[in-house]
């Protein structure tokens, strides 16, 4: 009689493997003959660590910090060619904020590929600078 084997693996796991404890038979995708013996399988799982992809993920870099002036930022989810333009070149611009310590906005803007904003006008402290999803404690002096 052929034996088919099955497992459903929790959330954030996959199937690695079959392991043979006992019975003497060999597994070949997920099937064995079932000798006039006892069979033991050992089912072995790992985590899943496959890459979630997303369209506009950030990637975000700033310097220098602390900055007396001018800051750099580069971020990976910007500038990518998006929407019904992209075959045109179009490109995706992000919103990106800055924050007082007091929750206050302090700068608005949209940041593309590589922006340089100048924060000289703001007191010197302590800032949360803000694109999408991702925020960077940055420091004027």
């Amino acid at each position: 009689m052929e034996i088919t084997l099955t497992t459903i693996p929790n959330a954030g796991y996959e199937f690695d493997r079959w392991e043979v404890i006992s019975g003497g038979v060999t597994v070949t995708d997920n099937k064995f003959i079932m000798p006039n013996e006892n069979v033991t399988v050992k089912v072995y799982f790992k985590q899943n660590v496959g890459i979630v992809e997303t369209r506009h993920a950030t990637s975000l870099q700033v310097y220098p910090n602390p900055t007396k002036g001018v800051l750099h930022i580069v971020s990976a989810g910007a500038g990518a060619e998006t929407g019904a333009g992209a075959g045109a070149g179009a490109t995706h611009a992000l919103p990106l904020q800055i924050y007082d310590i007091y929750g206050r906005e302090m700068v608005n803007c949209q940041l593309s590929i590589v922006n340089s904003i100048d924060v000289s006008h703001l007191a010197n402290g302590l800032y949360f600078l803000k694109i999408e999803n991702k925020t960077v404690k940055i420091i004027k002096e």
